[in-house]
């Protein structure tokens, strides 16, 4: 027997299979995504809170502040802006355990341009 072909029986079996997998695989797509959205967020969150310390431990005075959507500081009419940070007055807590030991620490407060998101963190300063 010669087989030059395939059957009609073999054919609708590969389609099936090959539907199977792309269903699969465009289904994972929105979480894929999301996914990498919320990682790119949490990259340009910590570069943010990682300036504003820098910026607080050098003393320099600020109340609010814009970065883009990097993390990285634009100013205050521009159009890539992605975050606003709002900076609470610094404040010294007692440190645990200690009666004479205090740290000073800021409450900063993120929030995303466009969208709900937002997050408050506390960061602690070298006294």
């Amino acid at each position: 027997m010669n087989r030059q072909a395939f059957t009609l029986i073999e054919t609708v079996l590969a389609v099936a299979i090959l539907a199977t997998v792309l269903v699969s695989v465009i289904g994972l797509l929105p979480q894929a995504l999301d996914s990498s959205r919320q990682a790119n967020q949490r990259t340009a969150v910590s570069f943010i809170l990682q300036d504003v310390q820098t910026r607080l431990t050098a003393r320099q005075t600020m109340s609010a502040m814009r970065y883009d959507m990097r993390g990285s500081p634009c100013r205050e009419h521009d159009p890539e802006t992605a975050y606003h940070v709002t900076i609470s007055p610094i404040i010294t807590l007692p440190l645990p355990g200690e009666t004479t030991g205090s740290i000073p620490t800021a409450t900063l407060r993120v929030q995303a341009t466009h969208g709900s998101w937002a997050e408050s963190f506390t960061l602690s300063l070298a006294p």
